[in-house]
């Protein structure tokens, strides 16, 4: 049995709720993508910073 986890690293009221899942079930999909059985965290300040580039 293996195991695939995408995380989130955020600030408090970095993010809503949709934002959180979002990162966090790309995260799993990296995870699944690069060879399964790991851990990916992703941090909330990335997608802050593509927002402001908008």
């Amino acid at each position: 049995m293996t195991i695939s986890i995408g995380a989130v690293v955020t600030q408090k009221n970095e993010l809503n709720p949709k934002e959180i899942y979002q990162l966090a079930d790309n995260a799993l999909y990296e995870a699944k993508e690069t060879g399964r059985n790991k851990v990916v965290v992703k941090e909330a300040e990335i997608l802050i910073n593509r927002k402001d580039d908008e």
